[in-house]
């Protein structure tokens, strides 16, 4: 399958300009490997030697990880800067521009894993397009194949940061407090916040990001044609909390 144009990735707008620049290219790391949460999950739900589809795989954190446990692996994002940057880290590996909510390129039922880290589905708008990409994930995943993603958590205005090496952990403290003054005043300003989900510039980054809370999540996965099979927060391992998990991950399977 050859990439595609990019000028045909409708609705990319800000968001694809903003991940197609040089500042956040670079400070994406290709050899980051899987966070917890996402090695908890697939460990846990995905079978052995899977077909994979890594979707969002930005300059290819999760390739490496992914590929020493697929049967096939293919890595898609729409920013082709990010694209260019993983086929630099990772050659060998087949990575492509693609927009998730057209997997043109895919047969129906063809592979068993997708995964879509980094909170990659909340910056496809508008709303259409990301239910869109959910419902082309479903396509493409054969019965009973497994979907992990991560979402932002409106509702998460806690903020812990935990100290790094060395640090005294009355520091850690002190920034912890200083995060979540910033996070409550951004989130309880947004809609998002009272209605459970929504959309709102990103306080870390100029990205139209789209909010949901954990049950808003779930039922929004439901209706897509899934089954939700496991939800943590994305400070695993510790346990998922509304106000304190900035994002949700889950682990969900299409429904047959």
């Amino acid at each position: 399958m050859s990439d595609h144009d990019p000028s045909r990735i409708r609705g990319s707008g800000r968001n694809r300009a903003v991940f197609d620049s040089v500042d956040l290219v670079g400070s994406y790391n290709p050899d980051g490997g899987l966070t917890p949460a996402e090695d908890r999950l697939i460990g846990a739900w995905v079978p052995p030697e899977p077909d994979v589809l890594d979707l969002g795989v930005g300059t290819g954190r999760t390739t490496p990880a992914l590929r020493s446990i697929a049967g096939t692996y293919v890595g898609l994002d729409f920013a082709p800067a990010m694209i260019a940057a993983a086929r630099r880290a990772h050659p060998g590996a087949d990575l492509r521009v693609g927009d998730a909510a057209e997997l043109s390129g895919f047969e129906d039922a063809s592979v068993d894993f997708v995964l879509f880290s980094y909170n990659g589905i909340d910056y496809i708008h508008p709303a259409q397009r990301r239910a869109a990409a959910l419902a082309e994930i479903r396509r493409v995943l054969r019965p009973g194949g497994v979907v992990v993603l991560s979402s932002h958590n409106p509702r998460a205005i806690f903020v812990r940061v935990e100290p790094t090496r060395g640090e005294p952990a009355w520091r850690a403290v002190a920034k912890s407090a200083v995060a979540t003054s910033r996070a409550a005043t951004a989130l309880l300003r947004s809609r998002a916040f009272w209605r459970g989900a929504g959309t709102a510039i990103d306080r870390f980054h100029p990205l139209m990001t789209a909010y949901a809370t954990p049950a808003r999540l779930r039922d929004e996965l439901t209706a897509a044609g899934f089954e939700v099979r496991e939800m943590i927060g994305g400070g695993h391992p510790r346990p998922l909390r509304t106000f304190t998990s900035p994002w949700t991950y889950v682990a969900a399977t299409r429904s047959r």
